[in-house]
């Protein structure tokens, strides 16, 4: 999925990012309208991306690099 494939060891930190609008990431892609919750996955000073939920499959959004 995305960036991260499914392997997921990079990450070093992750939260719930509630429903609402998101601020554009670190690409030109327009960022996703949330139909729910996401989860922000983090690896601390390096990189941030979204998953999410788009009503028929898991999508990514890139935040920082």
């Amino acid at each position: 999925m995305g960036n991260g494939s499914d392997d997921f060891s990079w990450l070093n930190a992750w939260h719930v990012f509630r429903r609402g609008s998101v601020r554009q990431g670190a690409d030109d892609k327009p960022p996703p309208k949330l139909r729910g919750d996401a989860i922000m996955v983090i690896k601390t000073e390096a990189a941030s991306a979204l998953i999410y939920w788009d009503g028929k499959r898991y999508g990514w959004y890139q935040q920082g690099d």
